[in-house]
C-alpha cells in the first residue's frame, strides 16, 4: 500500500505507466530504494507482465541479500516476457537468469525468441555468449550463424564469429585459430580478437603476430577499453617470444587505463568490474555490448558498496 504522501507524487489519472516508470528511474537515481520498490509494485498492479518491473524488482531484493525473493522476481519477469507482445527486454530478462543461476530458463527464454526480430538482433552477440555460460553451445553456435547471415558488413560479421569463442565454445579447437585470424584480416583493429588470438594459441614462428598488434594499438586511443585488450595481447605476445622486458611494459601500460577505470567505480560506489578484469579471470566478456557486467551494470544505483 503506498503512503499518502507518495501516491501525490506518483499516481495519474491515465495510470500510464511510462510516467510511473519515469518516476521509478528518479527513486533510483536519488537512492529512494524504499520508494521505487513501491513504484515497481503499482506498476505491477496495473499490468503484471510488465518484465522491467519485475527486473527492477529483482535487483531490489537481491541489493537486500533476500535472494529467494531476487529468484521468484526474475522469474516473474521470464513469464512477463514470455507473455508480451514484443521482443523489448530479453538481454535484460537473461543475463538477470544467469547472475542468479537459472541457467535453464536464461536458455527457454532465448530458443523462444524471434531470432529475426531487430531487437534480437540488436543483442545477439551478448545473448550468443550468454548461451555458451548455459553451456547451449550448439544453440549458441545456431544463433551465431543465423546472426551471421543478417549481417551485411565484414567488420559485423567478424564481431559474431568472435562472440561464440569467447563463450569457450570453440576453446581448444584448431578451427579457433582460423577463425581469429580471418576476423583479424577483416578487422585489424579489432582488440579481442587480437587478445583472444594470443591467448589461445602461441605463434609459430614466436613473435610473428606482434608487428600487427602493434600497428593495432597505434591507430587505437590510449585510454580506451580497446587499448587494454591490445596492450595483454602484446604482452602475451612478447613474453611467448622471449622478450621479457617488453612483455612487462606491455602489461603496465595495459593496466594503467584499468586501474583508473576500478578506482573511479569505487569512487562512485558502482561496483561493476571492467570486461578485461573478467576476461583475464575467466576467458568470458559478460554481457557483450549491451548489458555488460550481470545486474549492476543495468541499475548501478542498486549497487551499495563497492568494486572488488
Amino acid at each position: 500500500m503506498l503512503s499518502a504522501s507518495l501516491q501525490s507524487r506518483i499516481l495519474v489519472p491515465n495510470q500510464d505507466i511510462s510516467s510511473y516508470v519515469q518516476r521509478a528511474r528518479q527513486a533510483l537515481s536519488e537512492r529512494r530504494f524504499d520508494d521505487a520498490r513501491e513504484i515497481y509494485r503499482t506498476i505491477l498492479s496495473i499490468d503484471s507482465a510488465q518484465p522491467r518491473a519485475w527486473l527492477a524488482l529483482s535487483a531490489l531484493a537481491q541489493a537486500d541479500g533476500h535472494f529467494r525473493e531476487a529468484v521468484g522476481a526474475v522469474r516473474s519477469a521470464a513469464d512477463a516476457w514470455k507473455k508480451g507482445a514484443t521482443q523489448n527486454f530479453i538481454a535484460e530478462v537473461c543475463m538477470r537468469l544467469l547472475v542468479l543461476g537459472e541457467y535453464r530458463r536464461a536458455v527457454e527464454v532465448m530458443l523462444a525468441a524471434d531470432w529475426s526480430d531487430p531487437v534480437v538482433l540488436k543483442h545477439s552477440m551478448g545473448l550468443i555468449q550468454y548461451l555458451g555460460l548455459a553451456d547451449a553451445h550448439e544453440d549458441a553456435l545456431r544463433m551465431a550463424d543465423f546472426a551471421i547471415g543478417k549481417t551485411h558488413s565484414a567488420a559485423g560479421r567478424a564481431n559474431f564469429r568472435v562472440e561464440p569463442m569467447h563463450c569457450g565454445i570453440w576453446a581448444g579447437r584448431e578451427e579457433a585459430t582460423d577463425a581469429y585470424e580471418r576476423c583479424i584480416a577483416q578487422d585489424p583493429l579489432h582488440a579481442e580478437a587480437h587478445w583472444s588470438l594470443a591467448q589461445h594459441q602461441k605463434s609459430a614462428p614466436a613473435g610473428i603476430r606482434i608487428p600487427l598488434v602493434r600497428k593495432a594499438i597505434t591507430h587505437t586511443a590510449a585510454d580506451s577499453e580497446d587499448a587494454i585488450y591490445l596492450q595483454y595481447a602484446l604482452f602475451k605476445e612478447l613474453d611467448d617470444a622471449g622478450d621479457t622486458e617488453e612483455a612487462w611494459r606491455a602489461l603496465g601500460e595495459g593496466s594503467l587505463p584499468e586501474a583508473k577505470n576500478v578506482a573511479l567505480q569505487r569512487s562512485s560506489g558502482i561496483g561493476v568490474l571492467p570486461p578485461v578484469a573478467i576476461h583475464l579471470h575467466s576467458g568470458i566478456r559478460v554481457g557483450g555490448s549491451s548489458t555488460r557486467c550481470g545486474w549492476n551494470h543495468a541499475y548501478p544505483h542498486l549497487h551499495r558498496g563497492s568494486a572488488p
